[in-house]
């Protein structure tokens, strides 16, 4: 949790930098070390906190390549995806991250949120997945996660009710 906050604080002061200059000049320590998962991540951070969605994913991407255990680089990848309407490819990367950080309540109501918003038709257990993500977040959370969770677990009673209702 304190690496998301962190990385949200990094966010918000790139996006007091100009972009033209803020994005160069990750980009040409990128670029100088392109086998550095850290670096292109950063770039990927870069490019997102500039609105440059298919640039950030395509760094975030290479990040995750140079290195399948940076977990950040999921996550954030989880988050592009999510942004640019590619559920599928959201859950993949959140799983991934979830996989290696297994104690973050809020990235268990983060994931059950993703799973909710899957077609079922293609997902048949989503929703079984959303509810045990939202058991361990009220397990792991606090009141914050807590409540977090108990409104998520009323969008997917109403998603169950309406499921039941077409099926």
């Amino acid at each position: 949790e304190t690496i998301r906050a962190a990385l949200d604080a990094v966010r918000a002061e790139l996006r007091t930098k100009d972009a033209a200059t803020c994005i160069s000049q990750f980009k040409q320590y990128a670029d100088g070390h392109p086998k550095d998962a850290a670096a292109v991540f950063a770039l990927s951070l870069a490019y997102g906190s500039h609105d440059r969605d298919k640039d950030a994913e395509a760094a975030c991407a290479r990040a995750f390549a140079l290195d399948p255990s940076f977990h950040e680089a999921a996550y954030e990848l989880a988050l592009v995806r999510h942004a640019e309407h590619e559920p599928d490819g959201a859950v993949t990367m959140l799983r991934q991250y979830v996989m290696n950080v297994r104690y973050n309540a809020d990235v268990r109501c983060l994931m059950a949120q993703y799973l909710m918003e899957l077609d079922p038709a293609k997902h048949p257990t989503a929703l079984a997945e959303a509810a045990m993500n939202l058991d361990k977040a009220e397990a792991l959370g606090g009141a914050g996660e807590k409540a977090r969770a108990w409104k998520l677990r009323e969008q997917l009673r109403r998603l169950r009710a309406a499921q039941a209702s077409a099926g």
